[in-house]
């Protein structure tokens, strides 16, 4: 779940729309965000249909779901974002460019995969006994997987 939030909603729309610091020059912010939303919507649609599809056709249909924003293109600006500074401060933007996608990245990976593993915990601990038919007020009682198997 966590691997799945972290590419649908962070990874797949960066590949078009990196992070960009404070005073870059861009695109409109409308213009961005709606293709941000494009991009996530997307991929959690194709991750829904690989996932939960029963056609064959499912891969060729999330393919096309993945490639769909890219093929409209991201709004980006036109240039280099940096041009109005000096060829000194331009490189130091670029390079901290650089370390604050690094950085987003990795905060992202942390909070989806800190959310996976809450969300799988929590899920083990107070609904799975209850919709295999056990009683989640007592934890002595183990539920039943298969016959003759106890957890």
């Amino acid at each position: 779940m966590g691997c799945a939030g972290f590419c649908a909603l962070y990874l797949w729309p960066v590949l078009g729309l990196p992070p960009e610091i404070p005073g870059m020059d861009s695109a409109r912010l409308g213009s961005r965000q709606g293709w941000w939303l494009l991009a996530a919507g997307c991929a959690v649609a194709a991750f829904a249909i690989a996932a939960w599809g029963r056609r064959p056709w499912r891969w060729l249909v999330a393919t096309a779901l993945l490639a769909l924003p890219f093929f409209i293109g991201a709004p980006l600006v036109e240039g280099d974002p940096f041009g109005v500074f000096g060829p000194e401060a331009a490189e130091q933007l670029r390079t901290l460019t650089s370390r604050f996608g690094w950085a987003t990245a990795f905060a992202a990976a942390v909070q989806w995969l800190a959310l996976g593993l809450l969300c799988g915990l929590a899920f083990e601990r107070w609904l799975l006994l209850p919709l295999l038919g056990g009683d989640a007020r007592r934890p002595t009682v183990r539920a039943t997987i298969a016959p003759g198997l106890h957890r």
